[in-house]
C-alpha cells in the first residue's frame, strides 16, 4: 500500500487492521510504527528495507511474523512489545533490540498498568487494562497523544503528570475516578476526544454516568467539562454515585454512613446485593461464615462442605451498570443497607475493615 513511499515518516493505523500485508511499507520512510492490537499477522517483506525505522511496537496478540518482514532494516531498530511474546522471540532471533513497553501486573480484580518505557508519539494503552497507576507515564516527553481503552475505570494521581508535549487524549466516559494531578503540568493538552459508552445502559444509569464523568473531567480540564455538561445536559445535582477524589476521602461519621445508606435504599446495586446474599444464605442453609464487600466485588464464604468462597463482580456478574464503589464510606453504606433489609432474619452485623466492609452472621 505504501511501498516505496519515501515521504511517509509516521502513520496511525486503525484498530480494525488484522494484518500487515506483503510489502505494505517496504522501502518507505517510516521512522516509527505502533501496530494495532487487532493485528495478528505480519506478512512477507512488510517493512523490508525501511532503513529509517527506529522503533516499532508489536503486541502479544501477533501470532505470525514472516522471517523476512524486516529484512534490510537498520540493525539499531528497537522492537517494543510484551515479555514472553512472539515479538520478543522474533527480535532476539533477528538481532534487534527488544524492550518491554508496558509494565503490567494483575491486581485485586484489576489489570494494572504501572509503567511505560516507550518513546512513541502516539500511544494506545492495552485494551485489557483496568487501572492506570500512579506515575505510570510521569514526565513522558515523547508522547503527543494517548488512547485510553474502555476497560479503564480509574486513573491514579500523577499518572500523566509533566507530559509536557501531550496534546490529545482519547478516553471513554466510563472512567469513574481520577487521582490528584493526574494530568497536571501538561501545557500542550487541549483536545479531549470523549467516547460515549453510556448508550448500552438504562436511561437512569446513563445520567449517573454523565454526572460522574463530568466531575472526573472537571479535575482534568474544566473547559472540556463544561462542554461535556452542555452536550449531555449534565446538572450539578448531587447523587450517592458521584465520585469523590482519592485525596478527599476520609472515614466519615456513622451518621454520614447512615445518610449514604438512605441514598442506596431501593437502588439497583442495593437490590442486587440483598438478593445475592439471600440466595447464598438459602443455598448454604443459613450457614455463611463471612460476607466481604470490596469496591469492585463481593466475596461470600460458606461453611457447608468446607470453606467455599464465591466472588461476584459488581459490573460483570451483578450487571448493575457500575464498575466500582467510590470508597470505604460507600462500602459501609451498602453493608448497612444489606443489614437493614435482612439482618434481623439472619442475625447479620457490619464490621469495618481497612479496604472492605465485612458482614458476619451469628452462626
Amino acid at each position: 500500500v505504501f511501498e516505496y513511499c519515501k515521504s511517509l515518516s509516521d502513520i496511525r493505523l486503525p484498530e480494525s487492521i488484522i494484518k500487515i500485508g506483503e510489502k505494505a511499507f517496504m522501502e518507505s520512510g517510516l521512522t516509527e510504527m505502533f501496530i494495532p492490537y487487532s493485528t495478528t499477522k505480519i506478512e512477507k517483506q512488510s517493512f523490508a528495507n525501511c532503513t529509517k525505522l527506529r522503533f516499532i511496537f508489536l503486541s502479544n496478540r501477533i501470532n505470525s511474523i514472516s522471517p523476512d518482514a524486516f529484512d534490510g532494516c537498520n540493525s539499531a531498530l528497537t522492537v517494543y512489545g510484551m515479555l514472553n511474546s512472539l515479538a520478543a522471540e522474533f527480535a532476539n532471533r533477528k538481532g534487534f533490540k527488544f524492550e518491554p513497553m508496558f509494565s503490567l501486573t494483575a491486581g485485586a480484580g484489576e489489570y494494572e498498568l504501572r509503567g511505560y518505557k516507550g518513546c512513541f508519539a502516539h500511544v494506545v494503552i492495552p485494551p485489557d487494562v483496568n487501572l492506570i497507576c500512579e506515575n505510570a507515564f510521569y514526565s513522558c516527553k515523547s508522547m503527543r497523544s494517548v488512547e485510553i481503552p474502555s476497560n479503564v475505570g480509574a486513573i491514579e494521581k500523577h499518572a500523566f503528570d509533566f507530559c509536557e508535549n501531550l496534546e490529545s487524549v482519547t478516553m471513554t466516559n466510563l472512567i469513574m475516578r481520577i487521582g490528584e494531578d493526574a494530568f497536571a503540568h501538561c501545557p500542550a493538552l487541549k483536545q479531549f476526544n470523549i467516547i460515549d459508552m453510556s448508550q448500552s445502559f438504562a436511561p437512569k444509569v446513563q445520567r449517573k454516568i454523565h454526572r460522574n464523568f463530568y466531575k472526573v473531567l472537571q479535575a482534568i480540564h474544566p473547559e472540556s467539562a463544561e462542554q461535556y455538561a452542555a452536550q449531555y445536559n449534565v446538572t450539578a445535582k448531587s447523587t450517592f454515585l458521584d465520585v469523590p477524589f482519592p485525596w478527599q476521602i476520609k472515614k466519615e461519621s456513622q451518621e454520614h454512613i447512615e445518610r449514604l445508606a438512605d441514598g442506596y435504599e431501593g437502588s439497583p446495586i442495593a437490590n442486587a446485593l440483598i438478593q445475592l446474599v439471600q440466595e447464598e444464605m438459602q443455598k448454604s442453609e443459613r450457614r455463611l461464615s463471612q460476607i466481604e464487600l470490596f469496591r469492585d466485588c463481593i466475596i461470600i464464604t460458606g461453611v457447608k462442605a468446607g470453606q467455599i468462597a464465591h466472588r461476584k463482580s459488581l459490573y460483570n456478574d451483578l450487571g448493575i451498570g457500575m464498575r466500582t464503589l467510590p470508597d470505604v464510606n460507600h462500602l459501609l453504606a451498602c453493608a448497612t443497607v444489606i443489614v437493614r433489609a435482612i439482618g434481623p432474619d439472619y442475625q447479620l452485623s457490619p464490621v469495618q475493615n481497612k479496604d472492605s466492609a465485612l458482614i458476619r452472621p451469628s452462626i
